[in-house]
Order: C-alpha cells, then structure tokens, then sequence
C-alpha cells in the first residue's frame, strides 16, 4: 500500500478492529478508513481487500455488511474523479446531481443491495414575516448558510450536492439512523434566524441507477 500505511491509517484500522471486537459501533471509522484509501485513489477491491485481510487476521472474520456499505460511502466521497466529472454549483459550491449519480453508482457497484437515504433540506422564507418572494440569489446563500452549519456537526452525511435553489440534500451513512439523522439536522438548524425556517426530510435512495435519475430530477424541480 506505500504511502497509504501513514501513522493515522494504520491507528484507523487498529480501532477498527478493538471496536469490531468490542462489538461497538464501526460506522465512523470504516467511512473514515474508506476516505483514506479513496483520496490516495485506491480502488475499492484494493481497499475491501485489506480491510477483510486486517480484520481476518485480529477477529477470524471479514468486514461485515455494514461496514462493507460505510467503507463504499467513504471511499466514494473522497475518489478522486477526473476534472471534467466533478461540477460544482458557483454560487454554493456544492455538486451537481448528475456528479452524486456518479458517486452512487460507484456505491452501489461497490456493495450491491447498498440501503442508502438521502436527507434533503430546503430555506423557504417565513410568510408570516414576510409576504416578498425570495430572490433567487439569497436563496442559493441562504441555502450555502444552512449546509455550512449542518455539514461539520453531521459527520454521517457526504457529498452535498444542490438540487434546487433553496433545496440540496446529502446521502446518509447507512450505519446511522435516516430518523436519527435529520433529528440532528433539526436541532442545528434551530439556530436559523428567521425570517428563514428549514425543511428537513429524508428519501430513501432506489437501487436502481434509473430510479436514482427519477428522484434527482424530481427534487431539481
């Protein structure tokens, strides 16, 4: 693996294996490990590979489902994809849709069956406050605002992505709770100044990639 074996991996692996043993939870270390192994540009049977070599080794038994899924999720989110497949909105700097289908794909022909949620937030504005129709421009700031306080207190949430102006949505780590998830969503929103309030809703994410499609454009309108 050369340079993958740093310090702070072989730590990751090391806790994985005291917490599979443990029984503790292992979502968050496999998605880290997988983020490791993703941005070094590792393919995923690489990365599955030494997982399931690690973990036979400490505990006699290989990665099991949900770990399988959390490490795809990482990996995912942090493989490196050419320029010209990553597009950004400008004014949010969020992905496209078209790049999280990639990202899915990727997911779901790395651990097929993967149980996948996303969680969507949409700004609306309070017309109890106000009758003004929001411009177009501090939606997309508005909404920019809402992911920047959300994205570092929910760890279990990647790949970002805009789908409307005032709507954009992430995938949910499968280890944790799509219930749990926006509930933590809502409680850091509360913080939202009005005369903005959020919506916080979860979709579960269809198998198939065309199902998939279906829902982007449904929740780009």
């Amino acid at each position: 693996m050369g340079n993958l074996w740093s310090r702070e991996l072989g730590m990751l692996l090391e806790l994985l294996v005291d917490r599979t043993c443990e029984g503790h939870h292992t979502g968050d270390t496999a998605r880290r490990l997988g983020s490791h192994f993703g941005r070094a540009g590792e393919s995923f049977g690489r990365v599955l590979g030494e997982v399931d070599t690690t973990l036979m080794a400490h505990t006699g038994s290989s990665a099991s489902e949900p770990v399988v899924r959390a490490l795809a999720l990482g990996w995912s989110d942090a493989f490196p994809l050419a320029d010209d497949d990553i597009h950004r909105d400008p004014v949010t700097g969020l992905i496209d849709p078209a790049t999280l289908l990639r990202r899915l794909d990727a997911v779901h022909r790395a651990c097929p069956g993967a149980d996948l949620h996303l969680i969507v937030v949409e700004v609306r504005d309070d017309v109890n406050l106000t009758a003004d129709p929001l411009s177009p421009l501090r939606e997309e700031l508005t909404l920019t605002n809402v992911v920047d306080l959300v994205r570092p207190r929910l760890p279990t949430v990647l790949s970002w992505t805009r789908f409307a102006g005032s709507r954009a949505g992430a995938v949910i780590d499968p280890t944790c709770s799509p219930d749990q998830a926006a509930h933590d969503a809502e409680v850091v929103l509360a913080a939202v100044q009005r005369p903005w309030w959020v919506e916080v809703s979860t979709r579960p994410v269809p198998a198939r990639l065309r199902e998939v499609a279906d829902l982007a454009r449904e929740l780009t309108r």
